[in-house]
């Protein structure tokens, strides 16, 4: 085992290295032929559409923080308001710029766990958490390929191919399907599977309310390239499919923070077919990365405000009220009433 490490260190480093020196020189050699041209273009960008796509970032990452009450309620029983839920999502987030992303999900899961014993189940939580956003995040790509082919991008041999897989994730969303699909995910990464029960209902609500934040994202995205190209409402679908699937490649990318470079690469390949400049598109995908970095920094920035403002309650003993600040667990009924000076 000892001497294993070294080699699995080695190869870390080594795949790294690699990918980072491969998106370097996709990029160099991208922005060497498009930088001149950048220069001779009347390149011009309006507040209106640069604060309707920052609005648009910010409402998907509160709605992300918002869903993580539901979920967690739903696979642990704890109890959080809706600001805790939105605290503990903005400074897990942050995460994903360590190398790794164990970072985000291990923080989560420990700013979520009412007692450090209640750990392992926040944690399950968050793995199904992040399974539930991925699976949602490749059946929209799928079914915005179908609403809007791109010739060139998809060919068209593969669309039935993509019907059938649309089908399919549609139906994995069931709660007995998915339940198995997640045991099985869980048995893999040797973690015990939580005995928990959605209805339809409830389940295809946070599918939902996943779909929605990524659309959400996307839309920001659509209303910066807009401004920037002038592209019009027939470009949003293919627009949403390659922000959507270029920032689950992004997440992907384990040992790069937060997918910086891949992410990019991507979304630069899947605009190519969309017959919009070179220049415009490094234009399009440097702002698709500034805009939701800002507004990820804002959000950790509340977050931030908002724990400094729980802990100086918790020192001051004033008695918390607010649901918002509040970690819940579920209700023992078998335990008798607890006094006030009970901690």
């Amino acid at each position: 085992m000892t001497s294993d490490r070294p080699t699995r260190n080695c190869l870390k480093w080594a795949i790294r290295i690699l990918l980072i020196a491969g998106v370097v020189w996709f990029w160099v050699r991208f922005a060497r032929a498009s930088l001149a041209d950048i220069e001779t273009r009347d390149l011009f960008v309006g507040w209106l559409p640069i604060s309707l796509s920052a609005g648009l970032f910010l409402l998907g990452y509160v709605l992300l923080g918002i869903l993580w009450r539901p979920l967690l309620r739903s696979i642990t029983g704890f109890e959080i308001g809706y600001l805790e839920a939105f605290r503990v999502s903005a400074i897990s987030w942050m995460g994903r710029y360590i190398p790794g992303k164990a970072w985000a999900l291990a923080a989560k899961a420990w700013l979520s766990a009412p007692r450090r014993e209640q750990l392992p189940a926040t944690a399950v939580a968050v793995v199904i958490e992040t399974l539930w956003q991925m699976s949602v995040g490749v059946l929209l790509v799928l079914v915005l390929s179908l609403v809007q082919p791109v010739e060139g991008l998809i060919p068209k041999a593969a669309r039935p191919a993509l019907i059938i897989l649309a089908v399919v994730g549609i139906g994995l969303l069931h709660p007995r399907p998915y339940r198995f699909c997640v045991a099985l995910v869980l048995r893999v990464l040797r973690r015990e599977p939580p005995e928990f029960r959605m209805g339809l209902c409830h389940t295809l609500g946070l599918s939902a309310g996943y779909a929605a934040v990524f659309l959400l994202w996307s839309l920001g995205v659509f209303v910066y390239a807009d401004a920037v190209a002038g592209l019009g409402i027939a470009h949003l679908a293919p627009i949403a499919a390659a922000f959507t699937a270029a920032f689950l490649l992004g997440f992907l990318a384990l040992l790069v923070p937060a997918g910086i470079g891949v992410r990019e690469t991507a979304f630069a390949v899947a605009l190519g077919p969309l017959s919009i400049p070179a220049p415009l598109i490094l234009v399009i995908v440097v702002g698709a990365r500034l805009l939701p970095t800002l507004i990820e920094l804002l959000c950790f920035l509340a977050a931030w405000v908002l724990s400094l403002r729980r802990g100086r309650g918790l020192r001051e003993g004033a008695p918390v009220s607010r649901e918002e600040d509040v970690v819940r667990e579920p209700a023992d009924p078998t335990s008798g009433p607890t006094s006030p000076e009970a901690p």
